[in-house]
């Protein structure tokens, strides 16, 4: 994916006062403990064997916050765009696999996760730099074209279980190959006070595939670094605001049933107009204002036809921006 270096994005007293919130944190969800994944349910991860941290609120982590969203040229700085400020201490052979940040499987049906088909997702990650390492704890864009064949990689495989670090892992662990890619992929390696900045999504919201990246295991010494993700909207765990009578907001009609749908606008004189279809699975995202009415009726009926008799469902736009349709339509 794009990739962009910024050298000296925070100081030395930002870096302090970062590691030192780590290691202080008095919050038992936020203090430094090892790193786990899920969205929703919390899992220690056995490919991530780094130590995370959590700093939503000091004024440091606000302030590199907002200084993320101008780097990203999104402006005004919206909390609810963004996770808090994560922070990470790898030591000594710890590292975390190749992964997305975007997030692409989850439980949870109420929330849009495709931004494409108007939903929200994380857009970008900043990634600022703690610490130099003495030896290893790059990040690594394996997918990046042009970098490393698979026989490169099997070559610094051989090459690590010939050096200094053999006994660190066992022999074809995820770990090791990472190394491997670690030394002849793209990858970037840690210098206190920088920061990278790359797009996990393509311009049309879907998942870049080029995103994929990891941290590399630490070989000799200690890397901390900490992490913001920025995403395209209200991210998930928040509500948009509700809209005022008059102002202007964007719904999205999401079809979560077997068959195809049809939205339809109806006008203060009960007109109805059709905006096409939904297919099964994706959505519809407009603006609108709240004394505006919608409705989902079969699939395929002409605007002269669309009835009581055709409607599947009426939304009051007073409740909220995202509609979800959940019926099961008979085949």
């Amino acid at each position: 994916p794009p990739i962009f270096k910024v050298s000296n994005f925070l100081d030395k007293g930002d870096i302090d006062f970062l590691k030192w919130s780590a290691l202080n944190q008095k919050d038992a969800r936020r203090r430094l403990k090892r790193s786990t994944t899920g969205s929703k349910s919390v899992e220690v991860s056995s490919t991530r064997t780094s130590e995370t941290a959590f700093d939503t609120h000091s004024k440091v982590a606000l302030k590199l916050k907002r200084r993320c969203f101008d780097l990203l040229g999104m402006q005004p700085y919206e909390e609810k765009m963004a996770d808090g400020l994560q922070l990470l201490r790898y030591n000594v052979s710890a590292a975390y696999n190749s992964h997305y940040d975007f997030i692409e499987s989850t439980t949870d049906a109420n929330f849009n996760w495709q931004p494409r088909e108007g939903g929200s997702n994380r857009f970008a990650t900043v990634l600022l730099y703690l610490s130099d390492v003495e030896q290893g704890g790059e990040t690594v864009f394996p997918k990046a074209p042009g970098y490393g064949s698979a026989e490169e990689v099997s070559t610094e495989i051989s090459r690590l279980r010939e050096g200094p670090y053999a006994g660190y892992f066992r022999k074809n662990s995820w770990q090791e190959k990472l190394v491997g890619e670690c030394n002849s992929k793209l990858s970037i390696k840690p210098k206190a006070g920088e920061a990278i900045l790359f797009y996990n999504q393509l311009p049309d919201g879907s998942r870049d595939e080029n995103s994929i990246h990891g941290a590399c295991p630490v070989l000799k010494g200690q890397k901390w670094a900490a992490n913001l993700w920025v995403w395209n909207d209200i991210r998930y765990g928040y509500a948009r605001k509700t809209a005022d009578k008059g102002e202007a907001f964007r719904a999205v009609f999401v079809n979560q049933s077997n068959g195809p749908i049809q939205l339809v606008w109806v006008s203060a004189e009960q007109q109805r107009v059709s905006y096409g279809a939904i297919e099964p699975g994706h959505s519809r995202a407009m603006d609108t204002f709240r004394d505006h009415a919608f409705e989902f009726h079969m699939n395929g009926i002409v605007d002269k036809n669309l009835s009581l008799d055709t409607r599947l469902r009426r939304f009051s736009m007073e409740t909220g921006t995202v509609f979800v349709y959940e019926e099961h339509l008979d085949a």
